[in-house]
């Protein structure tokens, strides 16, 4: 049979703490109810640990709903939020808007200056002298443009395949289309597309923090609007109250029950003798 030392401590509640809770923590939030409110018997210990254990799921309820809203809020907001938020949609810029710490300072001023590069050399006599000193003085321009002939960005309809340049880019194979440096060109319009569009969103990086912000607002009233979890919580307040009620009930009960006096008979006195005469 528990003593009721150990209906006290709780060692027979494990089943109530989930694998990653303390039984610790728990049994100490039960030893708070017992200094609260004294309880004496086993219907009082019964009402107090059904309290404990209510308290300690709205407990529960709360940690879950404030480790997902800090989940929720740390989700890096994507193109289709900050759309949906006022900011006008345009080509080539879901990618940064996937992530804005790409754009650093030195990104920014590497799409600056490739953007005034890509113009100026577009005209097929500038772009073949170009390229036969790129390699040298436009070193991370070339191997960019590079990578575009290997992997070129590929459009419904386009039908180009941008695998070699006859004066000078490296990349051929046997199999290889051999493309004409007027080809090059419309890598070049895809090099321009994409560094205008850095350029773009720099531009607006204050407007869009402020959009991070306004998102933020939308998703957290989201959650509150379809979470189930407002309901769960006040069924558990009420449940507990039910049962605080109970208690004060019994509580009150036996104390106007109060201890049953046992009159207890005094022992006779003994008589004293008379004194013989």
């Amino acid at each position: 049979m528990a003593s009721k030392n150990s209906l006290k401590l709780g060692i027979y509640t494990k089943q109530e703490i989930l694998p990653f809770e303390s039984q610790q923590e728990f049994d100490e939030l039960k030893e708070l109810f017992i200094q609260d409110f004294r309880p004496n018997g086993v219907t009082e210990f019964s009402l107090v640990h059904e309290m404990t254990v209510l308290a300690w799921k709205k407990l529960r309820l709360e940690k879950i709903e404030n480790n997902f809203l800090h989940g929720l809020l740390k989700v890096v907001e994507t193109p289709e939020e900050f759309y949906a938020a006022g900011f006008p949609k345009r080509d080539q810029i879901d990618w940064l808007l996937n992530d804005l710490s790409a754009l650093t300072p030195a990104f920014i001023s590497k799409h600056k200056d490739e953007l005034e590069l890509a113009r100026r050399i577009r005209k097929p006599e500038v772009l073949a002298k170009f390229l036969e000193t790129a390699q040298e003085k436009h070193f991370e321009f070339y191997e960019r443009l590079k990578a575009a002939i290997r992997n070129p960005p590929r459009k419904e309809g386009d039908g180009i395949r941008y695998i070699v340049i006859h004066n000078g880019l490296p990349g051929y194979r046997e199999d290889a289309e051999e493309v004409t440096v007027s080809a090059v060109d419309k890598i070049l319009s895809s090099v321009i597309k994409q560094s205008e569009a850095v350029l773009y969103v720099a531009e607006h990086l204050e407007k869009l923090t402020q959009l991070k912000e306004l998102i933020r607002d939308r998703r957290l009233k989201n959650f509150m609007e379809t979470s189930g979890v407002v309901r769960p919580y006040q069924e558990l307040s009420r449940s507990f109250f039910k049962v605080l009620s109970e208690l004060r009930k019994q509580q009150e009960w036996r104390y106007q029950k109060g201890p049953i006096d046992v009159a207890i008979e005094a022992p006779a006195l003994p008589t004293s003798r008379s004194r013989k005469k």
